[in-house]
């Protein structure tokens, strides 16, 4: 779950299946988003495999949050 700072809240978010890459980080094939909605004052995500892998990865959430007055 990707959360907001206080006096903001998620207007819209989203994730992505990673696995390591070299330095870094890269999309995850054959994993799917299934689930992204908004939930108290961040942004939710779940996955699944869609294609069965022995690979490691990691889901990451994301939320893009605005001032709330």
């Amino acid at each position: 779950m990707a959360t907001c700072p206080d006096g903001t809240r998620a207007m819209s978010g989203g994730g992505w299946a990673a696995y390591p890459y070299g330095n870094g980080e890269q999309l995850m094939p054959g994993v799917g988003i299934s689930l992204s909605r908004s939930e108290g004052n961040g942004w939710s995500v779940a996955a699944q495999e869609i294609v069965p892998t022995t690979e490691s990865w990691t889901l990451v959430a994301s939320a893009s949050c605005v001032s709330i007055s």
